[in-house]
Formats: structure tokens, C-alpha cells, sequence
């Protein structure tokens, strides 16, 4: 992307407010903060063909949206995500109000299924010791973080039966705390 100066009539150029605004991003948040602000930049930069900051409008960011949804088939969690940072770069250039309430992106967050007991209880049962210390080990430390909460889905077939679970664990004291139940499901294999 080319960083194009103020255009000749005072107004800031696009170019110029996403290379600003990214580096000043680099200063104060986390690189991954940075890697969604500049992808999403980047992809807005590509839909939008405007020049200038103040001629944005509300459609360039609905056709960023179709944009992320049809050219770059994003799921809509991620478009979701991508129009919120785009919405945080335009707010930090003094620009508000181009998107009403109805056009952010829309999602849905399923929430994992949990088990019973007796569910568990049939799983270990069928886990050798090995098997079942290697699977708390899995459970406990999985992409360990601190400050993180973390989710994890695995699918894994083993004596007979598929199985596939679940589960939302955080850093307490400094040690991995499930602190969702889990859900397995089983299915005999064919």
C-alpha cells in the first residue's frame, strides 16, 4: 500500500490514516492486536476504492462486509470481527456514526453441549490408565496462557467407540482449571 500524503484540499487521504493508525497500534497493543487491525485494514482498503477519509460511507462499509462474506469467504464471526476493527479505525479518526444499529454483521456462537457424569464416567471407563492421564495432561495444559480462557474440541476415535468433547478451562494460580463442563458425545463405530 502506497502512503499517500493530505490531499491538496486539507483532507487526510485512507492511505495515509490506515499507515497512522497501524503504527501507532505497533506502539501500544499486543502483535497480534496488530496483525487483525492490518489484515482487516488491508481488506478494507481492497473493497473500498475512496481516497479520502471523508468520503466514506455507510455502503462501502455494507459492501466490505459482502466483500469479506463473497470475495474472501470469511465465516461471519470473522466478518463480524474484521468490520469491528475497521469501525475502531474509523472512530479513532474522528469518523462516527455511518453504521446503524441493524448493520453490523451478524453471528452465532454455539455453545458447547456438556456432559453427565455418567457420560464421563463411560468414557474413562474405556481409557486405560495411560490413556486417561495422557487425556487430563491434554485437558490441563492445552495452549496454557496466562489471563487466556481457551476452547477446545477434539474428535478422536479409540476401542470402538467416536467420541468427541468439549471444554473451557482458564489459568487459576498459575495452574490450567477446567471451568466449563465437558461434553462427549458417542457413537458406535460401524
Amino acid at each position: 500500500m502506497s502512503v499517500l500524503p493530505e490531499n491538496g484540499d486539507g483532507q487526510r487521504s485512507v492511505a495515509t490514516a490506515v499507515a497512522a493508525f497501524l503504527d501507532e497500534t505497533e506502539l501500544t497493543k499486543k502483535s497480534k492486536t496488530l496483525a487483525a487491525y492490518t489484515t482487516a485494514l488491508s481488506y478494507f482498503t481492497e473493497s473500498c476504492t475512496k481516497i479520502s477519509l471523508k468520503d466514506i460511507e455507510r455502503t462501502d462499509l455494507l459492501k466490505f462486509c459482502a466483500f469479506l462474506r463473497d470475495k474472501k469467504n470469511q465465516a461471519p464471526r470473522t466478518v463480524y470481527n474484521k468490520f469491528e476493527n475497521v469501525m475502531t479505525f474509523l472512530k479513532v479518526n474522528g469518523i462516527r456514526g455511518l453504521a446503524g444499529k441493524n448493520d453490523s454483521p451478524r453471528y452465532t456462537e454455539e455453545e458447547p453441549e456438556m456432559n453427565e457424569r455418567t457420560e464421563l464416567d463411560k468414557l474413562f471407563k474405556a481409557c486405560d490408565a495411560e490413556e486417561q492421564l495422557w487425556y487430563e495432561f491434554f485437558l490441563m495444559t492445552r495452549n496454557a496462557r496466562a489471563g487466556s480462557d481457551i476452547y477446545v474440541s477434539v474428535g478422536c476415535e479409540f476401542r470402538g467407540l467416536n467420541c468427541s468433547r468439549s471444554a473451557t478451562s482458564s489459568i487459576v494460580d498459575g495452574r490450567r482449571r477446567l471451568t466449563r463442563n465437558v461434553r462427549f458425545r458417542f457413537l458406535r463405530s460401524s
